[in-house]
């Protein structure tokens, strides 16, 4: 979005950013926060739902940024690209009360979710990644715990990452998760 701001002024900017917010909050449920963490990308927590809500959710944003060109006066229609990293709050067995969890948990679950984020742009951008919580997480695990297990997940996504051809980590055993390759 720098760049919106340095080739077509800041008015133009401020208007994609007022469009992209009101985009967004079109396809995030009210229970769910969509944070823009900087240019355009994008943090996305997922709230009180099932481990397979949150990338569905993270498509629909991605799709909400690239699905029409922004109007800008004077300008020609421009197109956004972004990256959204997600997690789920509370980060734990699905269904679980955040009443059961460490309210660090919080703090976490952005961290999660900025890790995923960063995988994202270390892949090539315009994409999405998350983590979400393992079926077979024990919910009594530290939170240090958790965090060093979400830090060898991304870092397992990160290294085997290699392009669209490249196979995606497995959520079962580490609980990650990653869009599909960008399309054409």
């Amino acid at each position: 979005m720098k760049q919106i701001n340095d080739v077509h002024g800041h008015e133009a900017g401020d208007r994609v950013l007022a469009e992209t917010a009101r985009r967004l909050k079109g396809v995030a449920r009210d229970t769910d926060y969509v944070i823009r963490w900087g240019g355009e990308e994008f943090l996305l927590v997922v709230c009180f739902s099932p481990a397979d809500m949150a990338p569905r959710i993270a498509e629909r944003v991605m799709r909400a940024l690239w699905r029409e060109p922004f109007a800008v006066t004077g300008n020609s229609p421009l197109t956004l690209t972004g990256s959204v990293g997600f997690s789920l709050f509370p980060f734990g067995a699905a269904g679980a009360s955040a009443a059961r969890h460490d309210p660090r948990d919080w703090q976490s679950v952005f961290s999660f979710a900025d890790h995923a984020l960063y995988t994202v742009k270390e892949s090539g951008r315009n994409g999405w990644a998350g983590v979400v919580p393992a079926p077979e997480l024990d919910p009594a695990m530290p939170v240090q715990d958790l965090a060093r297990e979400v830090d060898g997940c991304v870092s397992a996504a990160r290294s085997s990452f290699a392009g669209p051809e490249a196979a995606p980590v497995d959520r079962r055993t580490r609980g990650c998760s990653r869009s599909p390759p960008p399309r054409g």
